[in-house]
């Protein structure tokens, strides 16, 4: 049994986590406000501002294993949001891989984005050159190369993220595009085809991080794509969820180049051996039932 900090507890990818590694290890979760935060199963709350330089003095002796999954909420708004992307994407990742290393935690698992990456059509590797186009992706790749830093002290996972879905979800492209079809809100397919993504299902995700916290490493570092394995365009998303609440989709066709964001994760198919991701008509099922 593992004992496992996890800050970003009260959000998506924290919430849904939390539920499946407390069932066999003492889980901390680190939200900003406990009224935020809705959990069925046991779980030890820390509420703490990661704001607050000083946050660390609140965290608990004896961890096992780091999940980094805080981010700013403000990670679209670019310069309005720009000093709190900075607090919490870069500063308060610098301050809890000090704590990380004064408390001699044994793994870091930190989620990073697919926006480190250049912007091209090809598929994205672990190998591709970095380059953000956003203030955000700026910052994750900033912390990134702090967490290189800190590779000599404990195990360190970098997990880059593209799109991920599932039940619950807010303000994201596949809720957003659901909502769109129900209120008959235009939706936008550049050249008739929208954005090219390789999105990954919650439950996907949090396996992923799972098998990933119980691996026994020998490499120091890390840095993993966690993408799904279907390639798909925002056209065809849109098709099959006309299918499934069963209304036509309000469309309109722009001649501009569509966005491209697909990731390759056949590293970390040979990291974690056998697994099946969930298909994009299952997820997006759940997804739409929920």
């Amino acid at each position: 049994m593992l004992k496992i900090l996890i800050t970003g507890a009260s959000g998506f990818v924290g919430a849904n986590l939390i539920e499946r590694l407390s069932r066999k290890h003492v889980v901390y979760g680190l939200v900003r406000n406990k009224r935020d935060f809705h959990c069925h199963t046991s779980v030890n709350v820390i509420e703490a501002d990661l704001h607050n330089k000083d946050f660390v003095k609140s965290l608990p002796p004896d961890i096992n294993v780091v999940v980094h999954l805080a981010q700013s909420p403000r990670y679209r708004e670019f310069p309005d949001g720009a000093e709190d992307m900075i607090a919490i994407n870069l500063h308060s990742t610098f301050m809890l891989l000090e704590w990380a290393r004064k408390s001699k935690v044994q793994k870091f698992i930190f989620t990073s984005t697919a926006n480190v990456y250049s912007q091209k059509d090809e598929l994205l590797t672990e190998q591709c050159n970095t380059g953000p186009n956003s203030f955000y992706g700026a910052t994750k790749l900033a912390s990134e190369q702090l967490l290189v830093q800190y590779s000599q002290y404990f195990n360190i996972d970098i997990l880059r993220v593209f799109t991920v879905y599932g039940p619950k979800q807010k303000n994201t492209i596949i809720p957003q595009i659901i909502d769109k079809i129900k209120c008959n809100k235009e939706i936008i397919l550049a050249s008739s085809i929208g954005i090219r993504i390789t999105p990954i299902y919650i439950d996907d995700l949090v396996e992923v991080i799972c098998k990933i916290i119980c691996l026994n490493e020998q490499d120091k570092i890390n840095i993993l794509n966690a993408c799904g394995d279907e390639e798909v365009t925002l056209a065809e998303i849109v098709i099959i969820l006309e299918e499934l609440l069963g209304i036509n989709a309000l469309t309109r066709i722009p001649n501009d180049n569509p966005y491209c964001f697909i990731g390759s994760n056949a590293v970390l198919h040979e990291k974690l051996g056998s697994f099946k991701f969930t298909s994009l008509v299952t997820g997006l099922r759940n997804t739409v039932e929920s």
